[in-house]
């Protein structure tokens, strides 16, 4: 496997805020419009919960008076002593998640990673420093939309492709519209008053408009000639770039997501990431053997069982005579729940062994039942 050094302080974002999920839709809005991060984290008791992303923000509309705790979902944290270049790259793209939030030991928010840091690095510029923008293009016109199109159109198409800009394009690119700027729109719409405050009449439906009232008047494109260690600096700020050809033609678009997709192909293949807490007195080849050990247990389940991660979690606590009782939990995170394992005993190996199974067994009995469940409704299923 393809690894390196890297400094973690590089990638980290610091300069956010952690809501609580008890909190509403208002508390966020101005964070999204002004620091322009498509995601922040949420806190249940100063822990972390999950995510907001600025689309979930953008789908909901006008409601300022939403609890936080019903856009939330869940994407996995990273321990801060627990990452890995690659970890972090796969994980983002076989969930497409738009980054990934930092934790320390006690599940305490430090900062989040996105997909525009990843590319910031030293080693992403050296495997991409000869490979030009045409190999990654996305070529077709259905990736740009008309100055004539509705905000409402717009936001649409942002939101279900999670893009977080749209080039607006009338015989050449006329500029750009952001998801922020939407979020902007939507949740500062304009309220008639009379000189006492009262309000007197409708707000104003900014959907209803044609994008020409929010564009950013500002061509930017790439040419397919271009070396893509060259453009990376535009990357940082736009998650897509329009593409043309020598003839000046617009042909396509180059996005962030499809070079760390390309870059993920340089790293040894995992299903998924694997971390194990607790064991400071062991060797790494012993983790690697409870690494095999969980890999050998879940690959056939994962085939059909969406698995993000896989946590071991050990504690110790010394007893008489020198010994050590160990207690191990096993937690095997799905898209949809969590299932566990635990285990407790005086040698290490077999009481990781016993909790990886313990684990296993609770997600092959869940397996089981969905399989009855759905041959339940397919009997009572009337035949056509």
């Amino acid at each position: 496997m393809k690894n390196f050094s890297f400094n973690i302080e590089e990638l980290l974002i610091t300069d956010i805020i952690s809501p609580s999920v008890s909190q509403k839709v208002s508390r966020i809005i101005s964070f999204f419009s002004e620091k322009r991060i498509p995601f922040i984290p949420v806190t249940r008791d100063n822990k972390y919960y999950g995510v907001i992303t600025v689309w979930d923000l953008a789908k909901l509309g006008f409601n300022k008076n939403t609890k936080l705790s019903s856009l939330a979902w869940k994407i996995p944290a990273y321990g801060y002593y627990e990452l890995r270049y690659e970890d972090l790259v796969r994980t983002i793209i076989k969930n497409r998640f738009p980054g990934l939030v930092v934790t320390d030991r006690y599940e305490k928010i430090i900062g989040i990673v996105t997909q525009s840091n990843l590319l910031k690095n030293n080693f992403v510029l050296s495997i991409f420093s000869n490979r030009k923008v045409g190999e990654f293009t996305l070529s077709g016109n259905s990736y740009f939309l008309s100055i004539s199109d509705k905000i409402s159109r717009l936001k649409n198409y942002l939101v279900r492709n999670r893009m977080e800009e749209v080039y607006i394009v009338d015989g050449r690119i006329e500029g750009y519209v952001t998801i922020y700027d939407i979020i902007e729109k939507i949740y500062t719409f304009y309220i008639k008053r009379s000189k006492r405050g009262e309000l007197v009449g409708e707000t104003f439906d900014v959907l209803k408009e044609n994008v020409s009232k929010i564009i950013n008047f500002k061509e930017i494109n790439v040419k397919s000639s271009d070396y893509i260690s060259n453009i990376l600096p535009i990357l940082s700020s736009f998650s897509t770039i329009p593409v043309l050809n020598d003839d000046k033609e617009l042909i396509g678009i180059v996005t962030r997501y499809n070079i760390l997709k390309r870059l993920s192909k340089f790293y040894e293949k995992r299903k998924y990431p694997i971390y194990i807490k607790g064991l400071y007195r062991e060797t790494h080849a012993f983790k690697e053997v409870i690494e095999k050990k969980v890999y050998e247990s879940t690959y056939s389940l994962s085939k059909k069982a969406r698995i993000l991660e896989v946590k071991v979690i050990v504690r110790s606590s010394k007893k008489c005579e020198g010994k050590f009782l160990y207690k191990v939990n096993v937690n095997i995170v799905l898209d949809r729940g969590v299932h566990s394992g635990y285990a407790e005993g005086w040698n290490l190996l077999s009481t990781c062994i016993k909790a990886i199974d313990n684990a296993t067994f609770s997600l092959i009995k869940t397996r089981k039942k969905i399989k009855k469940r759905k041959l339940r409704r397919a009997r009572l299923q009337p035949i056509q």
